[in-house]
């Protein structure tokens, strides 16, 4: 079987700078990928890059076994995208923005309506629902994205920073609806900074610093390097591939 997800050589500059170097991957279908990294690392880039939402400078992506371009629209009702700064119709309430969004992916009545009910329900979506979304917090206009790209059952999710304001109850939610999705054969591929959640969800991880990919692996690997010795866990990994070279973290005037 294809993977779902094969980029070879992405790079990406803007005016001149690169922002992405030389960027290799290879995410086989059923695997919840954790692409984690520091800010101004390069991860929403890359992941608008392999979505379509920017083109390459140099390399090529290829998702479920096509091509991806700027102009690929049978590919991209495959898809389920909530990138940085996902942009929402905030006029709308939430189930007419979800109903709105499976009818755009080919959801056809009662199946629409009953998924719209569902996920209403799941994500603790349904006593707002009368609301239109601009009144919504943060946290709950992060739920209605999450919930509008899981509605039409995609085959590859792409999600920047899902668990960003969300309570520890929805978080739960939605990582056994991930693990789910992965079960059934379905692709995630997610950017956090939520270590911890990404150690535990992600069956495959890759850290980014500085355009390029420093170490990727599996979850098995980080359990083997501990059990080598090495510092533990994913935190750990994170720091020594991309900790700047401060030698103090405190500030001056806040030390005893």
């Amino acid at each position: 079987m294809t993977p779902a997800i094969q980029a070879q050589g992405l790079e990406k500059d803007f005016g001149g700078d690169a922002v992405l170097r030389g960027i290799d991957l290879d995410v086989p279908r059923g695997t919840i990928f954790g692409f984690v990294g520091p800010n101004g690392a390069g991860k929403t880039t890359a992941l608008s890059v392999l979505t379509g939402v920017l083109l390459p400078t140099r390399g090529t992506v290829t998702l479920l076994g096509e091509a991806m371009t700027s102009e690929s629209p049978a590919l991209r009702r495959r898809l389920g995208v909530v990138p940085d700064g996902f942009f929402l119709w905030e006029r709308l309430r939430a189930d007419e923005l979800l109903t709105l969004h499976g009818v755009v992916y080919g959801l056809e009545q009662p199946e629409l309506g009953r998924r719209v009910e569902e996920v209403l329900d799941r994500l603790d979506l349904a006593e707002h629902r009368q609301k239109p979304v601009a009144s919504y917090s943060h946290g709950l206009k992060k739920r209605v994205a999450v919930a509008a790209a899981m509605l039409h059952a995609p085959e590859l999710l792409f999600l920047d920073e899902p668990f960003e304001g969300m309570d520890p109850l929805t978080v739960r939610v939605l990582v056994a609806n991930l693990e789910a999705m992965a079960a059934r054969g379905a692709t995630v591929f997610l950017t956090s900074h939520q270590l911890e959640i990404v150690q535990r969800l992600c069956s495959r991880i890759a850290v980014i610093a500085r355009g390029a990919i420093v170490w990727e692996g599996t979850t098995g690997d980080l359990t083997a390097r501990i059990a080598s010795g090495s510092p533990g866990g994913l935190e750990a990994l994170f720091f020594e591939l991309t900790g700047s070279p401060r030698t103090r973290e405190v500030l001056t005037w806040l030390q005893r």
